[in-house]
């Protein structure tokens, strides 16, 4: 899930919470809430994130969801 793989790589990294967001530029709140599964990020953030990560946007397991029908379905025909 989207959720395990954005913390699975800021783990990975060596990055907490606090600092992923501030190179992100956002509040560690949202960022705890993708990691949980609340929301999402939307898809200029996806951006971030992979160029963050440097893991490709199309080839990385944040389109798994959505290939696979799961929350961003449900989010971006919203």
């Amino acid at each position: 899930m989207l959720s395990e793989n954005i913390k699975n790589l800021r783990t990975s990294k060596g990055l907490s919470q606090q600092e992923l967001a501030t190179q992100l530029n956002i509040v560690r709140q949202t960022l705890s809430k993708w990691e949980n599964g609340l929301s999402v990020p939307d898809a200029d953030m996806l951006i971030r994130l992979s160029n963050t990560f440097e893991v490709p946007v199309s080839s990385s397991s944040w389109m798994n969801d959505f290939r696979k029908g799961n929350r961003y379905d449900t989010i971006f025909s919203q």
